[in-house]
């Protein structure tokens, strides 16, 4: 959106008018003064003789300079309405304007008043340095004006990233004029700064980079030395492809490095692209709120900034199960519960590439992700197998045959070195007694991940097939986990 591009012009009937009244003008002139043109018949140096011809010729300047502004307004509005790419700003019409008021007045002082031109010229040039010197300000910023439109540096509309002593802040230019720039920030606060002064900034236009490229953020957060740096970093690599992947917003560009180590604590500097328009600080939390949650998952403590290494003892899986339940299905768990559900369940370390679940299998356990990234695989049409979902820490895999007694319906492989929390039916079963909201949200997730997978068609009645799915599975668990015992048991 560029409205400092838009010219103003009379509409087409009022310019024919126009033209009809100079070619009137001219015919009178010529029956009073047997000439089409006033200022032959004119001399306003010395005494009037005829008033009329000599109003006639001064109305003829003046309308011969309107006719030429507007007609000149309006060739140029239909270029910029047919060429996008290099349309004339507003500012530059009104410097044509300028210079052909300036031109008529100049010729008609000279034609009526019989005046040497050189000498004219002479003392318009010394009149025209001072006031040059007294407006110097104004046209600096006018000069700057015309510099950023015609070069296009910046529209109206554009996001652009200021660099301030090495602290970017980013802008959206909200209005041009022929003096000033206007920006507001993120705060929605506005700011004016004039034209010269402007295109002194060091700055970005983010809206006109090629597509593809956004804004680029950075920020640090620190962990105390004892930790794994390299498991730290893995970790956020995928807390970071994780944001990436389920907002649309941020772009492909992004990673993480560690930057320094001071008094025992080593920093780490975040790297993501996002649509300009995103505030800074909102998608700073938003990564730091899954890289927390990725990292409390492995194990690693952000409050006491301490890393639990990978091992298999149940200390290990204890950290692990406190740290992440809460951000998962398990969170309507008590604390007590999840510490005997600790004392249980497994630890299982997968190498990227191997297979976790293969469908067709009947198993009695399930897996929550701690840490790493899953790919869950089905064969499509074609024969290929082709990746349905990514799971991420604090989800969870193959609940369908640990609750329901199916046979896997997927195959599942890590795509990095993961670690998972193995759970089996003999664990969950007097969770899933007690806890009823448990058994809800275990039917609502599966009924969404079965819609998903068949890719239902019509969208609309998605959310009640989902109910009704829903539904099947918390009766499918309950008639699971709590059919009778036979006699023969």
């Amino acid at each position: 959106m560029t409205p400092d591009h838009r010219l103003y012009s009379l509409p087409k009937f009022l310019l024919i008018s126009l033209m009809a009244i100079n070619l009137g003008i001219m015919i009178w002139l010529n029956l009073l003064a047997d000439s089409f043109w006033g200022w032959r018949v004119a001399d306003l140096d010395k005494s009037p003789t005829h008033l009329l011809v000599d109003g006639l010729a001064i109305l003829q300047f003046v309308m011969f300079a309107f006719t030429a502004d507007k007609t000149i307004r309006t060739i140029l509005k239909i270029h910029n309405k047919l060429s996008k790419k290099s349309t004339v700003p507003k500012i530059i019409m009104r410097l044509i304007s300028l210079l052909i008021y300036f031109i008529a007045a100049i010729t008609a002082y000279v034609l009526f008043y019989d005046h040497d031109l050189s000498r004219l010229f002479a003392s318009v040039g010394a009149l025209g340095v001072g006031v040059v010197y007294i407006f110097r300000g104004f046209i600096a910023d006018l000069a700057a004006s015309l510099k950023i439109q015609t070069d296009r540096i910046i529209g109206i509309g554009d996001w652009i990233e200021v660099s301030t002593a090495g602290n970017p802040k980013i802008y959206q230019i909200v209005e041009i004029d022929q003096r000033m720039v206007v920006l507001k920030g993120m705060s929605g606060l506005t700011t004016r700064i004039y034209n010269h002064q402007f295109l002194n900034l060091e700055f970005v236009n983010v809206s006109r980079q090629a597509p593809g490229v956004g804004s680029r953020r950075f920020f640090t957060f620190e962990l105390n030395s004892s930790c794994n740096p390299e498991k730290v970093l893995a970790i956020t690599k995928q807390a970071i492809a994780f944001v990436v992947e389920n907002n649309q917003s941020y772009l492909s560009d992004h990673g993480v490095y560690i930057n320094g180590l001071t008094k025992g604590e080593v920093s780490f500097t975040v790297k993501y692209e996002c649509a300009p328009e995103i505030n800074s600080d909102e998608s700073k939390s938003e990564f730091l709120l899954v890289i927390m949650r990725f990292l409390k998952a492995a194990g690693i403590n952000t409050n006491l900034m301490v890393s639990q290494l990978p091992s298999i003892d149940t200390k290990d899986i204890k950290s692990r199960l406190l740290d992440s339940y809460e951000y998962g299905i398990l969170k309507v768990l008590s604390p007590d519960e999840v510490k005997t559900l600790a004392h249980s369940i497994k630890l299982r370390h997968c190498s990227a590439g191997e297979l976790v679940i293969k469908k067709g299998a009947q198993e009695n356990w399930m897996y929550l992700v701690s840490e790493g990234t899953l790919e869950v695989k089905i064969e499509a049409k074609s024969g290929e197998f082709v990746t349905v979902a990514n799971l991420w820490p604090c989800d969870f895999l193959g609940e369908m045959s640990m609750l329901t007694g199916a046979t896997r319906s997927a195959d599942v492989y890590a795509k990095v070195d993961s670690v998972l929390l193995e759970i089996s039916d003999e664990n969950m079963a007097p969770l899933l007694k007690d806890n009823p909201n448990l058994v809800k949200l275990f039917s609502t997730a599966l009924a969404e991940r079965s819609a998903k997978n068949i890719a239902f068609s019509n969208q609309d009645s998605r959310n009640e097939q989902i109910e009704n799915e829903s539904k099947t599975m918390f009766n499918k668990i309950l008639k699971f986990f709590f059919k009778p015992k036979s006699t023969s048991d």
